[in-house]
């Protein structure tokens, strides 16, 4: 049974508030700024930032 809308975890998500999950994406992107292990940094740069919100909501 999935968890509640509106509490952490939710759907997959690590990143509960507003702070958290902009934390977890700048946390992110700055990882990975020279690409990681399984990631390489993309020539375009919306690709980029799509990379890094969709990561925010699960890097922790």
């Amino acid at each position: 049974m999935p968890s509640p809308p509106h509490s952490i975890g939710a759907l997959g998500w690590e990143s509960g508030t507003i702070g958290a999950f902009l934390g977890a994406a700048g946390a992110w992107a700055e990882a990975s700024k020279n690409g990681l292990q399984f990631y390489v940094r993309p020539g375009n740069p919306w690709r980029r930032a799509t990379d890094i919100l969709m990561a925010g909501k699960s890097y922790e």
